[in-house]
């Protein structure tokens, strides 16, 4: 299984065409269903029902979908954080704290376990509502409320 081929997948589904996939992508068309076949042959079952010239999502494809889209976003996080580590910087972890819970209660907790894996926290103290803006720009890896 290949995050190409699991990302292909997810433009296919989101575009409703696996040759409006290909070209978003810059791949041939052939290659593209080339790739969702492998898929299917690796899942087994079928991804997509296809009629004609038309491609929609069989059942097994709905409910994979959503699974694949959270994989290939964890192997985009698993790549930034390879390639921040090639660079020798310190990994971030973007926590959002309701402003309810004293941050003196986290902070002994967030060093033991922070220290020993070179992290760097950036803690927003903020309310769930004035969470929910930022959290759309830069997403946040964990979130402490009361």
């Amino acid at each position: 299984m290949n995050v190409q081929h699991l990302k292909a997948f997810v433009l296919a589904a989101q575009l409703g065409s696996i040759s409006a996939a290909a070209r978003e992508m810059g791949k041939r068309q052939s290659q593209v269903s080339q790739w969702i076949a492998d898929l299917e042959i690796d899942f087994g079952v079928e991804l997509f029902v296809r009629t004609g010239n038309s491609t929609r999502l069989s059942e097994a494809g709905e409910i994979l979908l959503p699974r694949v889209i959270h994989t290939v976003s964890q192997a985009d996080k698993l790549a930034v954080c390879a390639s921040a580590l090639a660079r020798d910087e310190p990994m971030i972890l973007r926590l959002g704290v309701d402003n309810y819970i004293p941050q003196s209660c986290l902070n002994t907790a967030l060093v033991h376990i922070l220290q020993p894996h070179a992290l760097n926290q950036r803690a927003s103290l903020l309310g769930f509502h004035a969470l929910l803006p930022i959290i759309d720009l830069e997403p946040l890896d964990l979130q402490i409320g009361a």
